[in-house]
């Protein structure tokens, strides 16, 4: 496994113990500015893993890869 994968698997892995421990404790994650408290509704919680890729690449898993292009012949016989 190279380490862009390898890193890509733990950041997902994260992202998935915060959700789960989210669902778990709602107010985990509060932010309280100028004595306004807020909160997530958990029926708007959503996690949705991309992988966006330049030009000329295309997404592998969770990594981007070269796309190579080729000419070639084909005969029907």
């Amino acid at each position: 496994m190279t380490p862009t994968i390898q890193e890509a698997i733990e950041a997902i892995s994260v992202l998935e113990r915060t959700v789960q421990d989210v669902h778990v404790d709602e107010h985990l994650l509060t932010v309280t500015v100028d004595d306004v408290t807020y909160s997530i509704v958990m029926a708007t919680l959503t996690v949705t893993s991309l992988t966006h890729c330049g030009e000329g690449l295309v997404a592998v898993e969770a990594v981007c890869g070269k796309t190579f292009s080729y000419s070639y012949t084909m005969s029907l016989i």
